[in-house]
């Protein structure tokens, strides 16, 4: 039939398309094209508009896995209480029978925020972002997906412990030899023996995972020269790739929404700023040097104003520069517990150094952390013994 001649057509020239887009940058790598020293929506675009196929398919990945949950959203929270509602609006029903309902609607909801979280989970690291951003939201969502998407912040799957050891060992012999980027051509062929060498060259042992994260994981370990603690945050392999596709189809549904918006309403376009910005920040998150540099500006900031002598209000780790690329992030090892599971004594005396600190980046330094989830904020404890 006629559709079906011009469904294969449209397939066929689309792995036409991504075929020789593929072959034309086959001598480069992603990282050639779209730079990780800053964000250039640009160049995301001219890299994601020419493969049409991956982009099909991980459209279709989004709606298989989000699909079922906002269909269940919308049967359960939208249509079936209107349906009951129609159906049995003469009835008076008695308390018993509220509190059963109310009971039924709280399991259904724990029941698919559960569901969003593995969902957001297995879509990957733009999604677990975009979770983590609604966790610290009570204004947007109710408390039990809060309390669901808040294990976004310290509970998603780790990666395999041989790739990040294999990407450590790429950057620290990056480092060595001068450039920002390894070169694939002498380290991603690296060996199990090689890698192990060239980590254990820098630390006394390999480094053991402690943490993982949306973008990277953490491992700890001890440095062979200084015997410092450090703690070592690894990139996840192929960030760069998933995160830029995940941004250009964000982009790409702003400017969608903008258009019909300028055309069947008189409402201003912003859509795509909106997300723009999102998208600018996110992308920064893959410089791990600009997170280093960030890290460096805050320690000397708050520590000279908040810290005196051993009475310390505030500690930000010390970054191990000799060992940071733009996918690892070294830094000094602090020994503490999420504030979340902090006990609330603790959580009381640490709340006006929290409001302090707060007002501080606000009013005073003019920069501030625009990520205070609970999996980012640590108590720990000044040398005087007092919480920090």
């Amino acid at each position: 039939s006629l559709t079906a001649a011009s469904t294969i057509t449209a397939v066929g020239y689309s792995n036409y398309v991504e075929w020789r887009t593929n072959q034309h940058q086959s001598a480069s790598s992603i990282e050639t094209i779209i730079p990780r020293d800053h964000y250039d929506g640009d160049s995301i675009a001219s890299y994601w508009e020419h493969r049409p196929v991956t982009i099909a398919k991980r459209l279709l990945n989004i709606v298989y896995e989000l699909g079922p949950v906002a269909g269940e959203y919308f049967y359960s929270f939208q249509l079936r209480p209107w349906a009951m509602k129609t159906i049995h609006s003469a009835d008076n029903e008695d308390n018993q029978q509220v509190v059963a309902d109310l009971e039924h609607k709280r399991q259904m909801e724990i029941d698919l925020s559960r569901k969003l979280r593995a969902a957001l989970t297995t879509l990957g690291p733009t999604f677990i972002k975009v979770g983590q951003q609604l966790s610290i939201r009570p204004d947007l969502i109710s408390p039990t997906v809060l309390f669901e998407l808040q294990r976004l912040c310290d509970a998603v799957p780790p990666f395999d412990d041989k790739i990040a050891m294999k990407v450590l060992a790429q950057e620290l012999a990056s480092t060595r030899a001068g450039s920002d980027t390894y070169d694939n051509n002498n380290t991603n062929n690296l060996n199990e023996d090689e890698v192990n060498r060239i980590v254990t060259s820098e630390f006394e042992e390999v480094p053991r995972l402690v943490a993982s994260a949306s973008l990277g994981q953490v491992y700890k370990a001890t440095t062979k020269k200084s015997k410092q603690q450090v703690a070592i945050k690894i990139q996840r392999p192929d960030i760069l790739e998933t995160v830029t596709l995940d941004l250009f189809l964000l982009l790409s549904y702003g400017k969608a929404v903008d258009k019909l918006c300028s055309i069947f309403t008189n409402q201003m376009p912003y859509h795509e700023a909106f997300l723009n910005g999102f998208a600018h920040g996110a992308f920064m998150e893959l410089n791990y040097r600009a997170e280093a540099a960030n890290q460096t500006y805050f320690r000397e900031e708050l520590h000279s104003r908040f810290n005196s002598g051993k009475k310390k209000k505030v500690v930000v780790p010390l970054v191990h520069e000799q060992f940071t690329t733009n996918r690892v992030l070294v830094s000094e090892w602090i020994e503490g517990i999420p504030l979340a599971q902090a006990p609330q004594q603790q959580i009381q005396q640490l709340i006006p150094i929290g409001v302090e600190l707060f007002l501080c980046q606000l009013l005073d330094i003019g920069k501030f952390h625009s990520d205070p989830h609970p999996g980012n904020l640590y108590v720990t404890k000044s040398e005087d013994g007092t919480p920090t």
